[in-house]
This record gives C-alpha cells, structure tokens and sequence, in this order.
C-alpha cells in the first residue's frame, strides 16, 4: 500500500471517530406522562412551566395566571393579579429557591416572592432595573438576573448581569431587598450578533455551588460568574445563528422570518458538577426544532440529541416536555423524560 493511500485512511478513520464523539447521542429512557386537569381552572395558553418539587408545577399562562398543579390536578393560583402590593400583572420568568418561587413582573418592575406550596405572596422588591432584565436565580441570599433585550443601538458598556441582595435568608422570609447593577459584565464582553430591533425572550440563569451560568440570545457563549471570586469565563457551544454581514444585508421585513426560523435560541440550562445541559430552540410552532446539548465545563461537547415537541424544564433526571393536544380529559400533557448524561 502506498504511504499517500495509507495517510488518506488514516484521516479519513480520525475523521469518523472525531464524528463520531460529536454525535454521540443522549441515553433516554421511557417517558412519564402526566395530564394537566385544567376543568377547574382552565389555562389560556401555556407561557412556562416551572417543576416545583416531586409532582408539583407551576404554569404560567397567557393571561398572566400562575397555578399550582400537583399530579395534573389544579391546586390554587400564586398571588393575584392587579397593580396593588405583591399583585403581578404578568410574570415574564421564575426561580426556585427551597419553598420560595420568585417571580419576575418586568411590566411592573417588581420581583415577587411567593409560597410555593400556599400560593400566598410573601413580599415584593420594586426597582426600574427590573424593567429590561429577562432571566432569574435564585440563592439563598441572592437573585441573579440577565437583561437580554439589547439592539446595535445599545451602547457597548451596557451591564447585562445583576444581583439582588436579600434582606432576609431564611426561607419563608419576604422578599424586601436591594437591586446591585454588576458593571463587571457588559454587552462588549457578550459580543453577540445584534439585531436593530429588541428581542422579547426569556433567558436561562441556573446556579450550581458558588457558581451562576447563563445564556443570552445572538450570543453562543455559556458564562460562568464565581460568586467568590467575582469573575466570569466563558466557553463557546454549538448554535445556529447568523453573522454580522448577514443582518446587516437583510431588509427590514426579514428579520422577523430569520427569528422565526433560522436563530437557534437557548431555553433552560441545567449545570452538574460534570456537565452543562443545554437545551434550545429553532423555529417556532409545529416546525421548531428542540435539541439538548451537553458539555464538560471546559466546553468539550460530549453529546446531543434532537426532539420534537417543546422543552419545557431539564432537572437533573428528566427533559421535560409540553405536548399540545385535544383529548377527551386533558389539553396539555406534561411528559418527563429520563435521560443519562455521558
């Protein structure tokens, strides 16, 4: 055999093994399915889903209702609409913490801290800062939050991480704190492809030990701040999104198609002392594409595995579903499905 035939093999032997390591799919197992019984208290349009223990869910709907669920069946609704004190008007994100549920009122630039089992309101922190954040986690004496909107007009030293300090650590406390802008982190240190019109998304924010990992939309980066040391760090992952040079050629009327259909958005984080499952979105409705990625902490992809219908929630035993559908006893299906990381 000819050394040229015999390194041309070779290569092409590496190339497969290289491929297939990168395509190494994620172990799942059967799904639990759960019906939510919504008769009593019917939903309009589920906005998120927030899994609030073994069997318990949180819904949020399109009206702006939160609700309880507990084995598909309707408990209460946390808090109460309105404008008064500790009423939300819509929540845009949430984060557990221990029995607590705080929930992100942009419209009204409040956080709200509610029992997650009662239902009750517990206290609210009002602060303009509120008014553009866009992600939420929670800690036992700190909220962290993302801002996501920002367009090619936002200037570059914009702070885009900031932290409440929480007056109260126990867990039933009231929710009376004080807004901190981190300058630390800004729109130059995203470097994100920007858009001449903001986005109106939610953003994964999740902590894990002394940290808190993040993503924010047009950007592939995952950043990690160390809560002790005050630093971030970064590392790239797997996204379909556009470049510069393409935005700028396109006309106005289709930016609204490439957000739709081309922009691959991340939804939900889940971070292990191993790993970060990252789950995202492409596309909207009955033609998005939904797939979880998972990556060592050093940014080394260690598998992927596409799905059909819409992420909801990744816990650290299950990629949670919502399936859609008219049924005779249910609209909405909550599926968990179990997974194993590499």
């Amino acid at each position: 055999m000819r050394v040229s035939n015999f390194i041309l093999i070779v290569l092409f032997l590496s190339g497969l093994l290289v491929f297939s390591v990168h395509a190494q799919s994620i172990e799942v197992g059967d799904p639990h399915q759960v019906s939510i019984q919504d008769a009593d208290a019917p939903l309009d349009a589920v906005h998120f889903v927030q899994p609030v223990g073994q069997d318990s869910l949180v819904i949020a709907d399109g009206a702006g209702r939160l609700t309880l669920f507990v084995d598909g069946a309707y408990v209460t609704d946390l808090g109460e609409q309105g404008q008064g004190p500790c009423e939300h008007q819509s929540i845009l994100t949430t984060s557990r913490y221990a029995s607590l549920l705080f929930g992100l009122d942009r419209g009204q630039q409040r956080l709200l801290a509610y029992d997650s089992e009662s239902g009750a309101c517990l206290g609210q922190i009002q602060s303009s800062d509120l008014r553009r954040a866009t992600g939420l986690a929670s800690t036992e004496s700190n909220l962290f939050l993302t801002r996501g909107q920002y367009t090619s007009q936002t200037e570059s030293d914009t702070p885009l991480f900031f932290r409440v300090e929480r007056e109260q650590t126990v867990e039933d406390g009231p929710a009376e704190g004080t807004v901190v802008v981190e300058a630390s982190f800004t729109l130059a240190d995203l470097d994100p492809v920007l858009l001449p019109v903001p986005l109106s998304v939610r953003t994964p924010v999740e902590t894990h030990g002394t940290s808190v990992y993040f993503a924010l939309p047009l950007s592939s980066k995952i950043v990690r701040y160390d809560r002790e040391t005050e630093r971030f760090s970064s590392f790239e992952m797997d996204l379909a999104l556009p470049t510069d040079d393409e935005v700028e050629s396109l006309a106005p009327e289709d930016l609204l198609p490439l957000v739709e259909s081309d922009i691959e958005f991340v939804e939900h984080l889940h971070v292990t002392d191993d790993h970060v499952v990252v789950a995202s979105r492409r596309g909207t409705g009955a033609d998005g594409v939904w797939r979880v990625q998972v990556y060592d902490h050093g940014g080394a992809k260690q598998g992927m595995q596409t799905f059909e219908h819409q992420i909801v929630s990744l816990t650290e035993e299950y990629i949670v579903q919502l399936v859609t559908g008219e049924t005779e006893d249910a609209v909405y299906t909550v599926r968990q499905v179990p997974y194993v990381l590499p």
